[in-house]
């Protein structure tokens, strides 16, 4: 199966058109801003279960395995 990530998402319609596409990984400002390595740490760290429980929450099939071999 082919993965894809959806690069220059910078507003949360298009995070809505990603979901419609059925497009789970995407990557942009909307997300984040660009960071270094450190600042990155910290961003994780600070937003971590947050940021988790979001996705899982605004994105339900985010929580669900994506792999055939899990059930």
């Amino acid at each position: 199966s082919l993965s894809a990530v959806a690069e220059g998402v910078e507003t949360m319609e298009d995070l809505a058109l990603l979901d419609a596409l059925e497009c789970p990984y995407a990557q942009g400002f909307v997300i984040a801003k660009p960071m270094s390595g450190d600042d990155l740490l910290g961003w994780v760290w600070q937003l971590g279960a947050v940021a988790i429980a979001a996705v899982a929450v605004a994105w339900p099939r985010f929580s669900k395995p994506t792999r055939p071999d899990r059930p």
